[in-house]
């Protein structure tokens, strides 16, 4: 079963979270920046927005999006991934939703835009 994120590949805070993926996950993500050529096929089969400030989970055909994408992803991510999930399953949807689209779209200027070099990991895991 194929899992791919896709991310934005400028985002300082998304590259992070991808780096945290890697490290912490047994499964076989594989990660797709939305700014490559690429995203235009997955973004017509599956209707995406091309924000770019959304990061988007597909599996078995499905696609998440936002905290649900976030908190499934954390899931498989180990003991602290899963704790996480379980401290997000707390919240409502609605209310981690919210908290998501405001990191979204605050992010460069929280974290700064930078220009991140992919490391080896996510490369040879790169669509």
């Amino acid at each position: 079963m194929k899992r791919i994120i896709l991310f934005d590949g400028e985002c300082f805070l998304c590259n992070s979270f991808i780096n945290f993926v890697i490290e912490n996950n047994n499964f076989n993500f594989y990660f797709l920046d939305q700014r490559s050529q690429k995203f235009s096929f997955y973004q017509k089969k599956f209707r995406l927005d091309d924000t770019l400030n959304t990061i988007y989970l597909i599996e078995d055909n499905k696609v998440y999006s936002k905290s649900k994408a976030i908190k499934l992803i954390l899931k498989r991510c180990g003991i602290l991934g899963y704790i996480i999930f379980l401290f997000l399953q707390i919240l409502p949807k609605f209310l981690s939703d919210y908290i998501y689209q405001l990191i979204s779209k605050n992010r460069f200027f929280i974290f700064k835009k930078k220009c991140v070099i992919p490391n080896k990991k996510i490369k040879s895991r790169t669509i």
